[in-house]
């Protein structure tokens, strides 16, 4: 059994961004991802989620080395100045590389 290196992109978001953040995840070559409403608690205190257009959302997407680069590099330029987002990356190991 194979594992291929691939990179977690994890975003944190306000649900404002939902339509904005899944075309910049399709531009940036994720073929899929994962988004869900969270509840945050952090410097700006408590977000709930009980109001979905105001509430905060997390994605998930697994992507290629070279697509979670040009991704973290769009939301620093596009979206960290417009929106309450955090974004951090981790490296994981998939066994069906193609899905990516």
């Amino acid at each position: 059994m194979q594992r291929h290196p691939m990179r977690r992109v994890t975003i944190v978001i306000e649900a404002l961004a939902r339509e904005a953040l899944c075309r910049l995840l399709t531009e940036a070559g994720a073929q899929g991802f994962t988004i869900f409403p969270v509840e945050s608690h952090g410097a700006h205190a408590a977000q709930p989620s009980d109001i979905a257009e105001f509430g905060t959302l997390q994605c998930e997407a697994v992507v290629r080395p070279a697509a979670a680069e040009e991704l973290l590099q769009s939301l620093f330029r596009d979206f960290f100045p417009r929106y309450a987002v955090i974004v951090y990356e981790s490296e994981v190991w998939v066994l069906r590389p193609e899905k990516f």
